[in-house]
């Protein structure tokens, strides 16, 4: 699996990717948007949320994945 954070003005967008099956089909975090899709075998799964959020938010996805 991949976790990345792409911080805009804003908005910080968290995506994971990995194999679609062991992949939640959203973020367990409040998020303003967030989506996922499936593609050649992996998913990709995200969620935006405030910038100032973005590293409190990716760390709770990596503990939630982890756990």
């Amino acid at each position: 699996m991949v976790l990345a954070v792409d911080r805009k003005e804003r908005i910080a967008r968290i995506s994971l990717v990995g194999p679609a099956a062991q992949m939640p089909e959203l973020l367990p975090l409040p998020a303003h948007g967030e989506g996922s899709f499936d593609e050649g075998g992996l998913r990709v799964v995200w969620a935006e949320v405030p910038v100032g959020f973005a590293a409190q938010a990716a760390q709770a996805v990596h503990a939630a994945l982890m756990a």
